[in-house]
């Protein structure tokens, strides 16, 4: 169930991040204005805010399953390495040697830190 949660909250997060990356482009409508900041929200900007929240109730939970130690490297590894393929795939961005290097580098950590804490949960 905890490994559910973890990829449950790594889509959230990585799905939220990119919904609001593309919802800050001006083909979209606006649905509102922040005042103060005159930044406008679209309706893809406000979806991938509320993806992104319920990420982070997960995370929540997890911090309550999971040692930190465990999590947070995961979830933030998988979440960056994600990310720099979807950033690659829908936004156009490079994807440069040294960022293929970084992911595998990433990978492996991951990895380390998976193989050395066991399940990761909590006693």
């Amino acid at each position: 169930m905890n490994m559910i949660l973890l990829a449950t909250y790594i889509l959230l997060s990585t799905g939220g991040t990119t919904l609001v990356k593309a919802g800050g482009h001006r083909s979209f409508s606006s649905l509102f204005t922040v005042p103060y900041f005159n930044f406008q929200v679209s309706w893809l900007t406000f979806c991938g805010i509320i993806t992104y929240g319920l990420s982070f109730l997960i995370f929540i939970v997890l911090l309550n399953k999971l040692n930190l130690s465990y999590l947070t490297p995961i979830a933030t590894g998988l979440s960056y390495a994600i990310l720099i393929g979807v950033s690659s795939l829908v936004f156009n961005e490079n994807f440069t040697l040294a960022k293929a290097i970084g992911c595998v580098l990433i990978l492996v950590g991951i990895l380390l830190v998976v193989t050395s804490s066991g399940a990761g949960a909590t006693a």
